[in-house]
């Protein structure tokens, strides 16, 4: 919720086409649902829609669910957006979508045009290391209950395994092989191959640990 309207969040990675059009087979068969759009707006009232992955939509056999997508953004005729499940008209032209996508370059052509395009930039080297600190570092540690002080990061090492292993904007990446690396410190500690009793990780241990530069 916020102060002024309602927020939903659809996560959608469609590659049927039925899937966003609402399915054409009778109500009685098994697995009938309507739109998933017009399904959700249903239930939690139509303002602010977030869809999710929109550069993963496919093509197969099944359809294409771009077609169905432009008639929901585009906002010319998805005020008489046609659900075949409620074989009723319904109106998505008071509802804001925000859809996001890794790769833009992977939205289908028809439906890049249609979209209004706003580049967030990548993390800084600066603020990806603040963030592994203050937050994924104590995150691993948590999950995987290791002993407080087992090792400890150098700025060095964290540079570079965000150099180096990771090449994504964000700091998913980084939190994986962050904990790649701690639970290979850990089975080193339950082998006895630790000699010191807080491990310094540098840059060589961390090629040691996770293989060659990517």
């Amino acid at each position: 919720w916020t102060r002024r309207r309602r927020i939903s969040y659809l996560w959608v990675t469609i590659n049927d086409w039925g899937a966003n059009n609402g399915k054409k087979k009778g109500k009685t068969g098994l697995g009938v649902y309507a739109d998933g759009m017009v399904e959700h707006d249903m239930h939690i009232g139509k303002f602010l829609d977030l869809l999710d992955e929109l550069d993963k939509m496919s093509s197969d056999f099944k359809g294409d669910p771009t077609s169905a997508m432009l008639e929901v953004l585009d906002y010319g005729q998805n005020n008489m957006f046609q659900d075949h499940y409620i074989e009723e008209e319904y109106d998505l032209s008071q509802v804001t979508f925000i859809a996001k996508a890794n790769y833009y370059q992977d939205i289908p052509d028809a439906l890049y045009d249609r979209l209004d395009i706003i580049d967030i930039n990548s993390y800084t080297e600066l603020e990806k290391t603040q963030i592994f600190k203050k937050h994924l570092h104590k995150r691993i540690i948590s999950e995987t209950k290791m002993p407080k002080g087992l090792f400890k990061w150098t700025d060095a090492s964290i540079k570079h395994l965000i150099r180096h292993y990771t090449i994504e904007a964000g700091v998913r990446q980084l939190y994986r092989e962050a904990s790649t690396v701690a639970r290979k410190i850990l089975v080193m500690k339950l082998n006895d191959e630790l000699k010191d009793a807080t491990l310094s990780i540098t840059p060589e241990l961390l090629e040691k640990l996770l293989g060659p530069q990517k």
